[in-house]
Order: C-alpha cells, then sequence, then structure tokens
C-alpha cells in the first residue's frame, strides 16, 4: 500500500513540460468503479519488444506447462511409477538365460626309453541353462533350472581319439516358509507399501502443483495491483497539477496570496516522488512474475483481470467435508498411517522361528561316445528349523518391532494433530474471508465519502472558503481511499486462492485437469 504525504520541496523547475506528460499519461476512471484493465497507462520500462495481455487464467495455464518445479516433479514421476512396477512384479516370473563356449588345448610331448610320445588334445565346451523363478502370495517360491552341457574332445598323435558327450539336467524346487516369511498378510505388505508409496508420489505432486498454482495467482495480482497503484498516483498527480493551476488563476485574480502556491508545488514534488516509486514496484513484481512462469525476464506483460469479487461464501460444513477428500497434506497422514500398519504386520512376522517345507527334483541326462549312456533321478523333501535363541540377530528384530510399533502410534498421533490443524486452518481461513469481504464494503463507503469530501472541499476552494492545506489533505486521503480498496479487493480474492489451498481444490477450481504422468517426461527419462 502506498501512502502520500505532503512536504515541502524548494525546487521549482519543469513546469513547462507537465501538460505534455499529462496528456500522454493520465487516463481511465477512479478505481472501484469496474475499470478495465486495458484503461491502465502503459508502464514505461521493464521489457522490450510488443507487449504481452496476459489473463489470470493464462498465467495459470503457462505455470503448469513451462514451471521447472513442476517438469522436475513429472521428472520425479517415472522413477516413482517404474518402481511400483518392480514391487508389483513380486510375484510373476523370472526368468534368466546363461551361457558359455569354452575352447582349451594342450600340446604334451613325452619321451621314454627313446622312443618319443606326442600327445595333441584340442577341448570345446559350450554350456547353457535357463532358469525361471517364481514366488506366490503366500511365501512359497517355485524354481526350474534346466541346464545343458556339451563336451566335444579330440586328441592327435601317438594316441588318437575323437569323444563327445552331451549332459542334459534339469531341477525343480519348492521351498514353503511355514512361519517367518509365510502367510499372505508378510509378503503382500511390501506390496501395499509400494502402491501406499506411489499414492504418496500423487499427493506430493498433487500439493506441488497447487502451491505453484498459488504462488503464481499471488505472483500475478501482485503485479496487478502495483499496476493499478500507477494508475492511482497518476491521477493523484493530475489532480496535483489541475489544483496548481486553480490556484496560479487565483493569484492572478488577487484572490490568493502568492505564498499559498507552496503547498500545491509540493504535493506536486510528492505525487512525482510517488509515482517513481511505484514505478519501481510495479518492475520488481513483474520480474517476479515472469520468474514463476519461467518467461525471459525481458517479456513485456500487461496484466488483464477485472476484479470479479463473489458473493456467496461456503459453509464450514461444506469447506471440511472437501478438505477431508482433497488436502495433499491430510491424506498423506492417513497413509503414513496405513504404511506404518504394514510395517508392523511385517515386524510381528519377523519375530517368528525359521520353519520352511522343502521339496527337490533332479534329473541328469548323459550320452557320452567313451563312457555310455545314463539316467539319474533324485529327489529330497524336509522340514528345516533355525531358531535365534539369543544374540544380535534376535535383539536386531526385537528393535524392528519396537521401532514399528512406535512409528505406528506416532502415525496416529500425527493423523489426529493434521485432522485438528485442519479444521483450525479452515476455521481461520472462512473467517478471515469474511473480514476482508467486509472490508472491501466499507473501504467502497470510505472511497465514496472521499470523493464527495474533496469536491466539496475544491468547491469552497473556488469561493476563498477553504485553503490549500485542506484540499491537498482530502485530495491525499481519496489517493489513500483508492489504495486502500485496491488492496481490500486483492486481499479478499487472495484469500479465497488460500482457502482453495488449505481445502486442496485449486485444481479443480481451475479446471485443470490432474495428470500422474506426462508423456513428455516419460520419453525424456526412457530416451527415447
Amino acid at each position: 500500500m502506498l501512502f502520500l504525504r505532503a512536504h515541502r520541496l524548494k525546487k521549482r523547475a519543469g513546469w513547462a513540460l507537465l501538460p505534455l506528460v499529462f496528456l500522454l499519461l493520465f487516463s481511465g476512471p477512479a478505481f472501484g468503479e469496474g475499470e478495465a484493465q486495458g484503461e491502465l497507462p502503459l508502464l514505461p520500462g521493464g521489457g522490450i519488444g510488443k507487449t504481452r495481455d496476459m489473463s489470470l487464467p493464462e498465467a495459470v495455464f503457462l505455470v503448469v506447462r513451462g514451471n521447472t518445479s513442476i517438469e522436475n516433479a513429472y521428472l520425479d514421476r517415472v522413477a516413482q511409477k517404474y518402481g511400483l512396477e518392480v514391487e508389483e512384479h513380486k510375484f510373476k516370473p523370472d526368468i534368466s538365460f546363461d551361457s558359455s563356449l569354452v575352447r582349451s588345448g594342450s600340446d604334451d610331448d613325452y619321451n621314454y626309453a627313446g622312443s618319443d610320445d606326442i600327445t595333441d588334445t584340442n577341448d570345446t565346451q559350450l554350456q547353457a541353462s535357463v532358469t525361471l523363478t517364481e514366488k506366490i502370495p503366500t511365501g512359497a517360491q517355485f524354481s526350474f533350472v534346466w541346464q545343458v552341457n556339451k563336451t566335444t574332445g579330440d586328441t592327435a598323435g601317438s594316441y588318437y581319439s575323437d569323444d563327445e558327450s552331451v549332459r542334459n539336467s534339469w531341477n525343480i524346487q519348492f521351498q514353503q516358509p511355514l512361519l517367518r516369511g509365510g502367510g499372505i498378510d508378510a509378503n503382500m505388505a511390501s506390496v501395499r507399501q509400494a502402491r501406499i508409496t506411489e499414492q504418496q508420489n500423487i499427493l506430493s505432486l498433487k500439493a506441488t502443483l497447487i502451491d505453484t498454482i498459488t504462488t503464481t495467482i499471488y505472483d500475478y495480482r501482485s503485479f496487478l495491483e502495483s499496476a493499478r497503484q500507477v494508475a492511482i498516483v497518476l491521477r493523484s498527480l493530475k489532480r496535483a497539477y489541475e489544483l496548481l493551476e486553480e490556484n496560479r488563476a487565483l493569484i492572478a485574480a488577487g484572490r490568493m496570496a502568492q505564498s499559498d502556491l507552496v503547498q500545491s508545488q509540493s504535493n506536486l514534488a510528492n505525487q512525482r516522488i510517488a509515482y517513481q516509486q511505484t514505478l519501481n514496484d510495479v518492475q520488481q513484481s513483474r520480474l517476479e512474475l515472469l520468474r514463476t512462469l519461467n518467461m525471459n525476464k525481458n517479456t513485456k506483460v500487461n496484466p488483464t483481470e477485472v476484479l470479479s469479487l463473489p458473493e456467496n461464501l461456503p459453509s464450514s460444513q461444506q469447506c471440511l467435508a472437501l478438505a477431508y477428500a482433497n488436502q495433499p497434506a491430510y491424506l498423506q497422514a492417513k497413509l503414513v498411517l496405513d504404511y506404518s500398519k504394514q510395517d508392523l504386520i511385517l515386524a510381528k512376522n519377523n519375530m517368528l522361528w525359521d520353519l520352511n517345507l522343502l521339496v527337490n527334483y533332479s534329473r541328469d541326462n548323459t550320452k557320452s561316445d567313451s563312457y555310455g549312456d545314463s539316467d539319474n533321478n533324485y529327489w529330497d523333501a524336509g522340514l528345516y528349523l533355525s531358531i535365534p535363541v539369543y544374540g544380535q540377530t534376535r535383539m536386531s528384530r526385537q528393535s524392528q518391532l519396537l521401532s514399528a510399533r512406535s512409528n505406528l502410534f506416532k502415525a496416529q498421533n500425527s493423523l489426529r494433530q493434521t485432522n485438528e490443524n485442519l479444521q483450525i486452518d479452515v476455521d481461520n481461513r472462512l473467517r478471515d474471508l469474511h473480514i476482508k469481504k467486509e472490508q472491501v464494503t466499507l473501504s467502497r463507503e470510505a472511497l465514496r465519502l472521499s470523493r464527495l469530501q474533496l469536491e466539496n472541499e475544491q468547491e469552497k476552494l473556488k469561493y476563498g472558503r477553504s485553503s490549500n492545506f485542506q484540499v491537498v489533505s482530502y485530495q491525499l486521503d481519496l489517493a489513500n481511499a483508492e489504495n486502500t480498496l485496491l488492496t481490500a479487493e486483492v486481499d479478499y480474492l487472495n484469500s479465497l486462492v488460500s482457502l482453495d489451498q488449505t481445502l486442496g481444490t485449486t485444481l479443480d477450481t481451475w479446471r485443470i485437469a490432474f495428470k500422474t504422468q506426462r508423456k513428455a517426461a516419460q520419453k525424456k527419462v526412457w530416451g527415447q
């Protein structure tokens, strides 16, 4: 808010240029009467090229599309989504293939009793295997391994032979934990936690969008308010110039002393100083908006929003219902509680003994030129028990159980506190909204009376029934009343934005389709 104060200024120069300045700059009706944004004065400096008109919905669209924080959040979502797919694959088969090809040889020379024995050996070994494993929600795991090993031998020299053998084998194994590591609840816990984490990541993305959009709206309206304050100061400057001209006419007519001119000259000088300050403010707010929008700092922007104030406000019950369904922080607290419950299930299961049922069946078939053919079958089944009676292993598991219980209680406390905070925040936002609405009504009435007061005092001055000091004071009061109404209206609209943020309904209000993934981000991360 810009408050104007009158003070004396000895410098008296440059008056001849003022009429031309006013012809170029002064335009637009008084604020508070539905003035169109296009009637604001063109702001000097701050950018190059053609001025770009920008509405508030357009600014919101631009920030959703181009803001760096939002883009980074969507890049993170690619890896996060794939992390869920990895955990969801827990009960699907894993297949691997391994192979090797080895060529080996030797050259042996042996002399015994004057007789040479020369043997050259060359072997080729090919090995290949396929492994398939699959886990089911009970904790059981099936595994199948098939392996083939082919060896070709070539021996030359004093002793000649060729040998080829092929070994073909496979193995099936089934293992079922009966205590620790067994059961659907324990084995599905990690999958449920991954799903909960995915929901948390989505809520974090939504919160990033809401916070960034909210910041954009604040920045846009701060820029708009600064631009309209320039218009208010220009109108004050125009009134100060007109008063100076009226004073000169009264002095020429002998109805005012020359010394009384100092008051109006000082007022005009103050308005010129205020005008320079408002120009600085508007350029600062313009750059802040461009930073949020991730746009070039030299872009010229003209905010075109017409401040439209809604009359009907939601009830506390309606707001709470919306907050419980949409507020990211509250929903996050509920998910943390669900995650902690799964942690406790895992910790309790981890305290059990290791008792496993293991069944194994193998078959081996070998064909060899030298040793003939052979078939072998093997099976075994048994129970295997392991008990950590005493020591670090048992203590570590106990520590995990204590931590899981502690985290569960803390999550319950956090959810309760978040619920209470949400109710308080909703009440505060609504109360603030009603107060801001009342301030707008009072500011409009104050502006109307300030205008009427100034008009009456200007009329009195014409007939010598008032003083320059009184007229200047009322002019300053009018400028302050215009600024007060402007601030009140912006604050009221920003309070609605703050309520939207608290309720988590910002995206719905601005009709933004919430997408948990972006194709452009996926292509970048996957290298497509």
